[in-house]
């Protein structure tokens, strides 16, 4: 497929792609149903790209937009090339493009087999779409007083925040959520309350700090809403006991599956190896790392 090598690179300078210096190969993108009308431009869609890593594969969502020739802008564009149906197109990175996000709004608001509304009536197609540039692992687009979250790195079935927004529907401390789409056994987007005049935690306690202003009652406030969400959570999904050596052996086989990946980490992984076996069995003593961890029980989770 021509367009494997432009999304590869793409990739490369994506903030959302985790799998950057792993040496992955995207050995297919396998496009969705279109979300616009078919023909017309611009058109946008979801397409799933398979990252192949010798040991593993990794699904990633590309939602792209094809534009008119010359009218991509130059921060989205990935390529150029023709289609059979669209003619000669820009593709673009869609949520990084104001043009194809500002066409995809209304036309998900029509619906369609993968769009699964709650409550369409909360997002207002007429209203400013403004791209969200500081997320890392997804991409997010405001529209109004809506959030769009698009998930990347895919795992099939259900996403959990979408699962945890549709249990906590009656909570008063949560964003309400207002849609999904889901096509090819994945999560793909989330549609929710957007939370006016949110903060980043740390900068504001750091500036608190900074400014010799207590912020206690802040932490406090932050503490009953955190219980009311666990509260909520236990309601909906129930409790458990973990067991610690169970506990123990996954996040050991996370942290040497993280040190294989990335061997800037053992220095910090063998100061990490002793805390994390404390809920377990005694460690053996490794000098060299967590890359020489007896072998754990099972795949690591990602």
């Amino acid at each position: 497929m021509p367009l494997r090598q432009p999304w590869q690179e793409h990739l490369a300078r994506a903030r959302w792609f985790a799998g950057k210096g792993l040496g992955g190969a995207l050995t297919r993108i396998e496009p969705l149903g279109w979300y616009t009308a078919p023909g017309q431009l611009p058109a946008v869609r979801s397409e799933l790209a398979t990252l192949d890593y010798g040991s593993h594969q990794e699904t990633y969502h590309l939602m792209v937009g094809y534009l008119a020739p010359g009218t991509g802008e130059p921060e989205a564009v990935v390529t150029t090339t023709e289609l059979a149906d669209l003619g000669a197109v820009d593709v673009v990175d869609a949520p990084a493009s104001l043009t194809a996000m500002t066409a995809l709004i209304p036309s998900l608001l029509r619906g369609g087999p993968s769009v699964h509304w709650v409550a369409s009536d909360a997002v207002d197609p007429t209203a400013a779409v403004r791209l969200f540039t500081g997320e890392q692992s997804n991409s997010t687009v405001i529209v109004g007083g809506a959030m769009l979250k698009i998930f990347r790195r895919l795992e099939p079935g259900a996403n959990l925040d979408i699962e945890v927004l549709s249990a906590l529907a009656d909570s008063s401390t949560t964003p309400k959520l207002y849609g999904s789409i889901s096509e090819a056994g994945y999560d793909l987007v989330m549609l929710c309350e957007l939370v006016p005049q949110a903060k980043d935690g740390w900068r504001y306690a750091t500036a608190a700090c900074a400014a010799g202003r207590s912020f206690d009652a802040d932490l406090a406030a932050l503490g009953v809403a955190l219980r009311g969400v666990h509260a909520g959570l236990a309601a909906r999904f129930g409790t458990a006991s973990l067991d610690g050596a169970a506990l123990s052996a996954t996040m050991l086989g996370r942290l040497e599956d993280a040190a294989r990946q990335a061997p800037a980490l053992d220095p910090l992984a063998e100061s990490l190896v002793p805390a994390l076996h404390r809920t377990g069995r005694p460690l053996p003593h490794h000098p060299t790392g967590a890359r020489r961890l007896p072998p754990q029980p099972g795949p690591a989770p990602r």
